[in-house]
């Protein structure tokens, strides 16, 4: 299948016909094999696993202080369950097509304070290279 092309937060495009309709895109994207593991980018409390409509499949982690990190599309297969706590790197999920897309991709989304903040700004300041 094909795969999503990486790309920053911005403006993106909305599903396929029969409208495409724009809309602001508060995620980071990366196109990946299905399966490919995903690992928690902080320590945290995994808050939900399961479906998110157009999101498809995700995994929620609450890092403490305000800080959610939101890993999207991911397969219907989840190696962790809510309310378990996790260490940085642990596998917390696989590389999907789940929701709306056109492959398998990644869609990190980062919460402060509830609300979307740029991924890759965020994961810069915290020293990790996107």
């Amino acid at each position: 299948p094909p795969r999503a092309a990486p790309g920053p937060p911005g403006a993106r495009r909305g599903p396929p016909p029969p409208r495409i309709r724009p809309r602001s895109h508060t995620g980071l994207v990366w196109g990946a094999g299905c399966g490919t593991e995903i690992r928690a980018i902080g320590g945290g409390t995994v808050t939900f696993t399961g479906a998110a409509g157009a999101f498809g499949n995700r995994v929620i982690i609450d890092h403490g202080g305000g800080i959610e990190s939101i890993y999207g599309h991911v397969s219907g297969t989840f190696p962790v369950k809510q309310g378990q706590a996790v260490p940085a790197g642990t596998v917390v999920a696989t590389v999907g097509g789940t929701g709306v897309g056109t492959g398998c991709h990644l869609d990190l989304k980062i919460q402060v304070d509830g609300e979307h903040t740029d991924p890759q700004t965020f994961l810069q300041q915290k020293g990790l290279d996107v």
